[in-house]
């Protein structure tokens, strides 16, 4: 069965609307994803297959399904297991793209030999050699890409497109914001919320957000379970929770079963049992929502250096802490050095002065110190420094017409681990449309999202 991509819209960036760094005039709001290949991305290597060894280096291009899809889908044509692929980082579903894959153990005429067809598999061969390691996530230097707008009016393909390259100068000449992107903070939007109350140890709070307080987005077993708990009834609301959402359901039933209510109960034990990896992904939400505030503080200003700022190397994961912001400006306009935000805890290098101060009144306003992330146990972290701004190379914007009719076409490369849609965003300054996926795709969800790893 082909592999479609038509969907409903959606609007972008509902969740955390954002400060802009460029000027959008655009008035017409533009549609992505119209179709899967509307937006194409090509992995960039970071070091090319020896040509010799146990593994084979194998180039696939897939259509409409995940990175995780696709392995599956390998390995089972070639008769190992999922884990003996190895790739360098996972790769949107609603697109076309390219990418390398190592498999371990299987010989180079078994390669050849498959028989993967694009539109039937969501997945083909383009060409195989071998080499000496596994790929692992991080092994690149990041993606191209090629996306499709379309939504102009006749004859204003050309109009917007000089618009759209005006933008992406000057992103590629002050930098892409690092902002994360919504996957990030789950299917409501409140993870990152979540997080901040889990370790600010305002249990009520999280319970609330996990479990209660219904939404837009909850319906059917959830929407009632969510409502079951507002109103006391921990018992009902955890026999409804569905089995995959499995921390409101522990909560809904220790709190059932404590029988004290959630006034009574001992919240920090029930958390204390909740499942460690889970717990983590929340702080590291809060973590995620933090850095985004601190960088909507430096915005649009992001390539303008604070006293005190730990700046980033373009080329490298060192730094420095900035003295006088004054006398090592023209390194960050040379985009030498990136000031950097916190992804807050315990080991994370500190700022001073200026850079400092901002920082922690971010933290004050979400009730916050760093000693918080400083505690022992499944809520703790050691933290780290994000660029604020990321390096955009290989600018280039064109328009056509196809079946569809009028379109801009957008190519552009970015770093590892940046998002494609912050810079569909800036240049459209938010009123982006993006077609989802179609739930008859012949490909089951994985949680892939846009990230470029």
């Amino acid at each position: 069965m082909a592999v479609s991509c038509l969907t409903p819209y959606r609007q972008s960036n509902v969740d955390h609307p954002r400060p802009h760094l460029t000027k959008s005039r655009l008035t017409t709001p533009l549609v992505a994803r119209t179709r899967c290949e509307d937006f194409r991305v090509e992995e960039i290597p970071a070091y090319e297959p020896t040509g010799e060894g146990e593994h084979a280096c194998i180039e696939i291009e897939k259509r409409g399904i995940p990175t995780s899809e696709a392995i599956v889908r390998i390995a089972r044509a070639l008769g190992v297991r999922p884990s003996a692929v190895g790739h360098a980082g996972l790769k949107d579903a609603r697109a076309v793209t390219r990418q390398r894959l190592t498999v371990v153990g299987v010989a180079s005429a078994d390669v050849e030999a498959l028989e993967l067809d694009l539109e039937r598999d969501g997945v083909r061969v383009l060409g195989a050699t071998r080499t000496q390691g596994k790929l692992r996530i991080g092994h690149t230097n990041g993606n191209r890409f090629e996306i499709v707008l379309r939504g102009t009016a006749e004859g204003e393909e050309a109009r917007v497109a000089t618009e759209l390259r005006a933008g992406l100068d000057d992103l590629a000449r002050r930098g892409v914001p690092g902002w994360f992107g919504a996957q990030r903070y789950g299917h409501r939007g409140d993870s990152g919320e979540i997080g901040i109350a889990l370790v600010r140890g305002a249990w009520r709070e999280a319970f609330d957000l996990m479990c209660g307080r219904p939404g837009p987005r909850d319906f059917g077993r959830v929407l009632e379970a969510r409502q079951l708990y507002d109103a006391g009834d921990f018992a009902g609301a955890a026999a409804l929770w569905p089995r995959s959402y499995r921390e409101p359901r522990a909560i809904c039933a220790a709190l059932a079963k404590d029988g004290r209510g959630l006034e009574g109960a001992d919240p920090e034990a029930i958390v204390r049992r909740l499942d460690r990896t889970q717990l983590r992904l929340l702080v590291s939400a809060a973590q995620s929502l933090l850095f985004d505030r601190v960088l909507a503080r430096r915005m649009p200003h992001v390539e303008r250096l604070l006293d005190g700022d730990v700046v980033r190397f373009a080329t490298s994961n060192g730094g420095f802490v900035v003295e006088r912001a004054a006398d090592e400006q023209h390194r960050a306009d040379a985009f030498e050095i990136s000031p950097s935000g916190p992804l807050f805890g315990a080991k994370e290098q500190r700022p001073t002065g200026a850079a400092l101060e901002l920082e922690e009144a971010v933290l004050g306003e979400a009730g916050l110190t760093r000693e918080h992330f400083a505690a022992s146990g499944p809520l703790s972290c050691s933290g780290a420094r994000r660029p604020l701004r990321t390096k955009l190379t290989e600018p280039d914007v064109d328009a056509g017409r196809d079946d569809l009719g009028p379109f801009v076409r957008l190519r552009f490369a970015l770093a590892p681990g940046v998002f494609a849609t912050t810079v569909l965003d800036e240049l459209t300054g938010g009123a982006l449309r993006v077609v989802e996926r179609d739930e008859r795709a012949n490909a089951k969800p994985s949680g892939d999202g846009p990230r470029r790893d």
